[in-house]
C-alpha cells in the first residue's frame, strides 16, 4: 500500500493545483472584462478552463477510485528502479 505521507503530499498538491488554475481562470476573466474580448484572450480563458476541467476530472477519478494512486506510485517506483538499474550498470562498465 501507498505511504500516508505521499498521499497527503499528492493531495495538498492536487488541491493547491485546482486553487491556482482556478484563480487563473478568475483572473483572466476579470482582465477580459476590464480590456475588452478579443479573441486571444477568449482562446486563453478558454485553455485555461479546460486544464482546470481536466484537474478536477482527475481528482474526481481519484475519489471515486483511490487504488488508481497506488498503482501509479508502483508504476513510478518500478519504472525509477530499472531506470537507475540501467544507469548504475552502465556506468559500472564505462568504468572498466
Amino acid at each position: 500500500m501507498v505511504d500516508a505521507t505521499l498521499l497527503t503530499g499528492m493531495w495538498i498538491i492536487a488541491v493547491l493545483q485546482l486553487g491556482l488554475e482556478a484563480g487563473i481562470v478568475l483572473y483572466a476573466y476579470r482582465l477580459t472584462r476590464l480590456t475588452g474580448s478579443f479573441r486571444a484572450w477568449t482562446m486563453i480563458i478558454l485553455a485555461f478552463v479546460l486544464t482546470t476541467a481536466s484537474s478536477i476530472f482527475g481528482v474526481f477519478l481519484l475519489l471515486v477510485n483511490p487504488d488508481l494512486i497506488a498503482s501509479l506510485v508502483q508504476s513510478i517506483r518500478e519504472t525509477f528502479k530499472s531506470e537507475c538499474f540501467h544507469v548504475l550498470t552502465r556506468e559500472s562498465t564505462v568504468l572498466y
